[in-house]
């Protein structure tokens, strides 16, 4: 399926929490560790632009208790992730290109696995950091296809994924650790991290949840490798 927007709205909800075994260690590990990254304060405004269901969005409403929006194209994701909305979260219909949002309104934002879904990345990093307060800071996390992503990406294609969907179709912007820093630093941030993921334990999770995780643990210590799957990185709005 190439249409973004023709996936059912909880479908991110239930691969997080019901998915195959692999599934729910990649959604819950990544999140663990954007939530390490991000490290809001309770007066902190933050942005999630590709929220889908509204999963990662809740996580940050709940760990910092700051206010969070979440934005996501599809309307049926939205829909599923407003059940969820509360007086500090909300969710709007709305694409990486063109926010409604004034300049200079967050204090952070968040674009996990979204960016290679998106035709000009360039442009997308330019519209967020309009949004972003100056010295906001930006967190980015995407497949790393300087690894073996693209074989995992075919065996969730051929084997995990919900029939019609396909990574391969969805992902039409690659990028490795080099180009990530490349396309944040050409759109004027700041690149102060920058890290990949899941070199052991991805493979892992789809034989054992309590190896991967263990495995996880090395995963970080061996990130400043350019090896992992994930490439996750934190910048600034000079």
């Amino acid at each position: 399926m190439k249409d973004y927007k023709g996936i059912e709205g909880d479908y991110y909800e239930k691969a997080h929490f019901e998915g195959h075994k692999a599934q729910k260690f990649h959604y819950e590990s990544r999140e663990e560790f954007l939530l390490e990254l991000l490290d809001l304060e309770k007066k902190d405004n933050c942005l999630e632009i590709g929220c889908g269901s509204g999963v990662l969005s809740r996580k940050i409403q709940e760990k910092f208790r700051c206010w969070v929006t979440g934005t996501d194209i599809s309307r049926s994701a939205i829909r599923h992730a407003r059940k969820f909305q509360n007086k500090n979260l909300e969710f709007k219909v709305a694409g990486i290109s063109k926010l409604p949002f004034k300049d200079e309104e967050f204090d952070a934002v968040v674009i996990s696995h979204l960016i290679e879904h998106v035709e000009n990345p360039g442009k997308a990093l330019l519209e967020a950091k309009r949004v972003l307060k100056k010295n906001g800071k930006i967190l980015i996390a995407t497949p790393n296809y300087f690894s073996p992503w693209p074989i995992a990406e075919w065996v969730f294609d051929k084997v995990l994924a919900k029939k019609g969907y396909s990574l391969q179709d969805q992902h039409i912007s690659k990028f490795d650790a080099w180009s990530t820093e490349k396309a944040l630093r050409v759109a004027g941030f700041e690149v102060n991290y920058l890290r990949t993921l899941y070199i052991l334990s991805m493979p892992a999770s789809l034989f054992s949840t309590r190896i991967s995780k263990a495995l996880f643990k090395i995963d970080k210590l061996l990130s400043k490798l350019p090896l992992g799957m994930v490439t996750y990185a934190v910048a600034f709005k000079k």
